[in-house]
C-alpha cells in the first residue's frame, strides 16, 4: 500500500533543498545520513484477561538512540474503534520527513493487526539527542509537513525516554 502523502512529498522537500542551496550559494541540497532505525522500545505486555488493541500494539515514540535527525509527528487511528492516538518517529537514515512516515507505514503493514490502521501526518521538524547528556531538544520544521507540535512530542518523549530528566527534553520553534 502506497501512502497518500508520498507522491509529491520528494519532489517537494528536493525542489525546497535545491532552492535554499542555490540562495546559500553552496550549491549542493543536504544528504541522507547513513543509519539504520533504532530498535523499537520494549513495550509492556498487554494483561491476559484483555486482548491488546491494534494501537495499544503501537509504540508511541521511535527514535534514534543518538545524534540529529528528521522527525513527523502522525496520528494512528483504527477506523473499527474509532480510537486515535499521537506518534513520533525520528531516524537518521531518513533524507526527507516523508521518509520517516514511509518507513512507519512499512512497519504497520508488516503486522496483520497493525496493517488495518489509518496514519496520517501532523507536522514534522528535528530532534537533536545527546545520548551521552542525555538531553533532547525538539525544533524546526517540515517544508512537506509543516511544523509539528513539538510540546506534544516533546511530552510523548519525555514518557518514552524516563531514564532523561523531564527539563533534558525541551523544545523550541527555532531553526529549519
Amino acid at each position: 500500500m502506497q501512502a497518500s502523502w508520498q507522491s509529491e512529498a520528494r519532489d517537494t522537500e528536493a525542489s525546497s533543498l535545491a532552492a535554499s542551496a542555490a540562495l546559500s550559494g553552496t550549491g549542493a541540497a543536504m544528504g541522507a545520513s547513513a543509519s539504520s532505525a533504532a530498535p523499537a522500545p520494549a513495550s509492556a505486555a498487554p494483561s491476559a484477561a484483555a486482548p491488546a488493541s491494534a494501537l495499544s500494539r503501537v509504540p508511541d515514540v521511535d527514535l534514534d538512540a543518538d545524534g540529529t535527525f528528521k522527525y513527523v509527528m502522525l496520528t494512528l487511528s483504527d477506523p473499527a474503534t474509532g480510537e486515535s492516538k499521537s506518534l513520533v518517529r525520528g531516524y537518521k537514515f531518513a533524507e526527507y520527513h516523508v521518509d520517516v512516515a514511509d518507513h512507519t507505514r512499512a512497519e504497520l503493514d508488516e503486522d496483520k493487526a497493525t496493517a488495518g490502521l489509518k496514519l496520517s501526518v501532523s507536522g514534522g521538524g528535528r530532534i537533536r539527542r545527546e545520548a551521552a547528556s542525555k538531553r533532547l531538544v525538539v525544533y524546526g520544521y517540515s517544508m512537506q509537513f509543516g511544523r509539528a507540535d513539538h510540546d506534544a512530542a516533546a511530552k510523548l518523549i519525555r514518557k518514552a525516554i524516563p531514564d532523561y530528566a523531564p527539563d533534558a527534553i525541551t523544545w523550541n520553534n527555532e531553526g529549519y
